[in-house]
């Protein structure tokens, strides 16, 4: 009977030894088996930046004109006031280079951009202007402009935004930065226009009958 009692006992002792033992090996073997590779998700492809700074500087503040320039993009726009109230418009690279002439004409507090390619209305809304309107590019298609000229400390300057465009404007200039993908050089060319009227009537106010 004890003989009996321990061949039962070994039996199940090594029973549970080589249960242990084996799943230490399958413990061991998992741990041994390679892993698989975790890759890393693939960065989102990046957007195509055409961000570009531009500096306008102002000057010429004469015989009713108003320059603004920027050689390194070379951009120059001329806004000149007549003494009948609207202004000359004419902007170009130099070397005879040409972007664009047009008018600009005053209704009350609104303002009127037609010419080469041009088409921009500047209405007084709320705390600045509203400018819309369509302008033709570099391509020769039209590429429609909203913007918003926001009132800053006086009445020469305002902050320009709109979808890729982010300038500020003062007496010495006009700076920030633009898409280059979506705005040419004609639509910069139109929009400093707008902002040198402004200029010249808070300089010589315009005179309504």
């Amino acid at each position: 009977m004890i003989k009996t009692a321990c061949i039962v006992f070994f039996s199940a002792f090594s029973a549970n030894l080589c249960a242990f033992e084996l799943e230490g090996v399958k413990v061991a073997g998992i741990k041994e088996l390679p892993q698989p590779a975790i890759t890393a998700p693939e960065p989102a492809a990046a957007e195509k930046v055409s961000s570009q700074y531009i500096w306008l500087r102002i000057n010429n503040y004469t015989a009713g004109g108003i320059q603004a320039y920027d050689y390194s993009l070379k951009l120059d726009v001329v806004v000149r006031k007549t003494s009948a109230g609207y202004f000359y418009v004419d902007s170009g690279a130099g070397a005879g280079e040409s972007y664009g002439r047009g008018v600009i004409r005053v209704y009350g507090k609104d303002y009127q951009l037609t010419g080469d390619g041009m088409s921009l209305d500047l209405k007084r809304a709320g705390g600045g202007y509203a400018v819309s309107g369509n302008v033709r590019g570099d391509n020769n298609q039209y590429q429609f402009i909203s913007l918003t000229f926001s009132d800053r400390s006086d009445a020469f300057s305002y902050d320009i935004s709109g979808y890729g465009m982010y300038l500020s404007s003062d007496r010495g200039g006009i700076s920030g930065t633009f898409d280059a993908g979506r705005y040419s050089k004609k639509a910069l060319s139109a929009v400093a226009s707008l902002l040198l009227a402004l200029q010249l009537d808070a300089q010589q106010p315009q005179v309504n009958p």
